[in-house]
């Protein structure tokens, strides 16, 4: 489905669906553009841009909040997550921000399986046990009530830039699920790996 042009906010991060990203203003060019979405309804999203290269797919910023106005026209703010596009036509507006034509799109029509995002949940919380950190809360699945879990699952997870942007262009939950438990079956046992050397360590090199 196409809709109007769209500001394009290149960034070393990746927005997903229904999340939440503060972010601080700076740049001219980019106040102008948060000025242009709040006041003239011309919408905006976030592309991934690393090692000078734009990746056509973002997703769009559905509103924000402004949480701080600065003295000298800076901005800390609030972002949330809406729909997935590719952008098409990038070039630059008069005011030096990016435009382009999105193309809005939507996962292919599937219920994820719940026994995957179980054993993403189980590894994951087998991390947590082992990093010992109270400020890493568990999984809870009953606390989980959005239909694409893997968005949720995909921010808390460690993974990359890279890794982030080729879940956010899978059109399968089942896919995206998939892709996060192999990586967290990475992350267990060089974790487990390293818990051990640690303890080795602390008892004089002594198993």
């Amino acid at each position: 489905m196409k809709s109007s042009t769209i500001a394009v906010f290149p960034l070393k991060i990746v927005l997903f669906p229904d999340s939440i990203i503060p972010l601080h203003i700076f740049e001219e060019r980019y106040l102008r553009m948060i000025q242009d979405f709040t006041e003239n309804k011309i919408g905006f999203g976030i592309n991934l841009s690393v090692s000078s290269k734009n990746y056509n797919t973002g997703c769009e910023a559905k509103r924000l909040d402004v949480i701080k106005k600065y003295d000298d026209g800076r901005l800390d703010i609030i972002i949330y997550g809406g729909r997935r596009y590719e952008i098409n036509n990038l070039h630059e507006s008069d005011y030096g921000y990016l435009i382009g034509h999105p193309n809005f799109f939507e996962d292919v029509s599937e219920l994820y399986d719940r026994i995957t995002l179980m054993n993403c949940a189980k590894t994951y919380n087998d991390i947590v046990h082992l990093l010992k950190n109270e400020s890493i809360k568990e999984i809870r699945l009953s606390d989980i009530k959005t239909k694409k879990p893997s968005f949720l699952l995909a921010q808390k997870t460690g993974l990359s830039a890279l890794q982030k942007q080729q879940i956010l262009e899978l059109k399968s939950e089942n896919e995206r699920l998939m892709s996060i438990l192999l990586h967290l079956q990475n992350v267990l046992p060089a974790l487990k790996q390293a818990e051990a050397v640690n303890r080795i360590i602390k008892n004089d090199g002594y198993f």
